[in-house]
């Protein structure tokens, strides 16, 4: 709860300059989705064929990532772009700890700015493949597409089980009846559906 309290602080804060620092295990997470998002998406790009080898060897973090594989092999030099970015984060990560001189909980959270973090060389480079991924993949027009479809199937799935709450499953009925707001518990049963489950569940409520 702690680490969630401060990771909205920090957004709202770094908007005027001022970073209050969460939980390490907080920052932590925070970066593990940064390095699996990015790495996760140009392996989606690739295998879709929006972006291609050729394009991300313009990128010195992919070309020292393919290097230390051996191999063009996609999947390994992924494998070794995470291992890279990792490495790197402990590493930084741990001097920051000696440089602030942090030993405990308080200091952390006094601390100001972020401590779990990626070095001043991989940081630029990382930003540079993420603007790429922007630019080429996350705008495409293929993507969008695909984007503006899930959003159709996101508000007909939400209009209609606010319409009808007796389609819902039994607990999610039962919740309604013991007080919960409708809307909530129609957007926590559709939170939890699959990218195929809500596409069919769509196909049945055209029909209704």
């Amino acid at each position: 709860l702690d680490g969630l309290l401060k990771h909205e602080q920090s957004h709202g804060l770094a908007r005027i300059g001022y970073v209050t620092s969460a939980h390490l295990e907080s920052q932590v997470v925070d970066m593990a989705d940064e390095i699996a998002y990015t790495n996760h998406d140009i392996d989606d790009g690739l295998r879709s064929g929006l972006i291609t080898l050729q394009q991300l060897r313009k990128f010195p973090l992919w070309v020292r990532a393919e290097e230390a594989a051996q191999t063009s092999l996609q999947s390994r030099v992924i494998s070794k772009m995470i291992s890279l970015m990792i490495q790197d984060l402990c590493a930084t990560t741990e001097k920051n700890i000696k440089k602030f001189r942090l030993r405990s909980i308080q200091d952390i959270r006094n601390h100001k700015g972020k401590i779990v973090d990626f070095s001043e060389t991989l940081k630029p480079a990382i930003a540079k493949l993420r603007e790429f991924l922007m630019s080429n993949f996350y705008l495409n027009p293929k993507i969008d597409s695909q984007t503006r479809r899930g959003q159709k199937i996101l508000k007909k799935l939400f209009l209609h089980y606010t319409k009808k709450p007796h389609h819902l499953p039994e607990p999610f009925r039962q919740a309604i009846k013991l007080g919960e707001a409708k809307e909530v518990v129609v957007k926590d049963y559709i939170a939890g559906m699959t990218d195929h489950y809500a596409e069919e569940q769509a196909k049945l409520v055209r029909k209704d």
